[in-house]
């Protein structure tokens, strides 16, 4: 039977991604769930990089599942046993598959592309997996399309000031909550693999001069074309639909508020925006803490 698959993403470094994730693992052991962890890329250091502060690591338990690197495991203070060795590589070493012995905490290190991220959970739900979690983070976000549901942890890490996280966390909210529209058929796509420049706007301005409904733009957009972008749409009066793969692709340069108050302009002209699949929305975590740097002492502190 085919598991769950839930993805964690942080908007910034100490928001409290891991102890969301920590948290969930606590709650699980209530029930008669399989659990199997990865993660996008890299996590789990027991200090942050930048500030010197000690971070949480994820603590597993006998019977759950771990994605990881041979190297991360012999970091960790769970015993565990590999299960098998796959051909995907990271920094850290090629992917393994364990299962832990003895309860301790565990480094995660992931598949970093949406392909290898759809193989690991598939290759876990073959393990008996009912439950996957995935570490992810707003700047590794894409391949989170594999998963389910998502849930984002923010806090005072990302902005101190309320008005503009709760600003930029509805932002993300609203682009996440973007309608499904599965068929692009009638749909024009361009000859653009993304759009970072002038040159890919000139194709994309020559495309539009094309009798469709709607245009559909499966590539990254840089955050310095979305102006542009949205001046061309709105030059022309024949195209009144956009459609992306997915809206996890238009949160990736971390700054949302960029395609959210561009598409609120285009919606106020008429237009509707789609994406082709999504996952679920399923919460938001909110953490006070930040880590506040003090120059009396030249190092950061924790803060609230």
């Amino acid at each position: 039977m085919p598991g769950k698959t839930l993805g964690i993403a942080g908007t910034a470094k100490n928001t409290g991604k891991t102890t969301t994730l920590t948290t969930i693992l606590q709650e699980v052991d209530r029930f008669d769930l399989t659990v199997g962890i990865t993660g996008i890329g890299y996590d789990g250091e027991e200090k942050d990089n930048v500030t010197g502060l000690p971070k949480p690591r994820v603590n597993l338990k006998p019977g759950q599942y771990l994605v990881t690197t041979r190297r991360c495991l012999q970091a960790g203070t769970a015993g565990y046993r590999i299960l098998a060795e796959t051909e995907m590589m990271t920094p850290l070493g090629k992917l393994v598959y364990a299962r832990i012995q003895k309860e301790g905490l565990v480094v995660v290190a992931g598949p970093s592309r949406t392909s290898q991220l759809e193989r690991v959970i598939k290759d876990l739900e073959a393990f008996g997996c009912s439950l996957i979690l995935v570490d992810g983070a707003l700047n590794r976000l894409a391949p989170l399309i594999a998963a389910e549901g998502l849930i984002l942890a923010t806090g005072a890490a990302r902005y101190q000031e309320p008005d503009r996280l709760v600003e930029e966390t509805e932002a993300i909210s609203r682009i996440l909550d973007l309608p499904v529209r599965k068929d692009a058929e009638d749909f024009l796509t361009p000859p653009l693999p993304f759009i970072v420049d002038s040159r890919d706007l000139q194709v994309l301005a020559d495309s539009l001069k094309k009798d469709v409904p709607g245009i559909f733009l499966p590539g990254l957009i840089a955050t310095s074309c979305w102006g542009s972008l949205v001046d061309l749409l709105l030059a022309q009066e024949r195209i009144k639909q956009l459609l992306f793969p997915d809206p996890l692709r238009l949160l990736v340069s971390g700054e949302p508020l960029v395609p959210f108050n561009h598409f609120q302009r285009l919606e106020k002209e008429g237009f509707e925006i789609w994406v082709q699949r999504k996952p679920s929305l399923l919460a938001i975590t909110l953490n006070p803490f930040y880590p506040l740097y003090r120059q009396s002492s030249g190092a950061y502190a924790p803060a609230y």
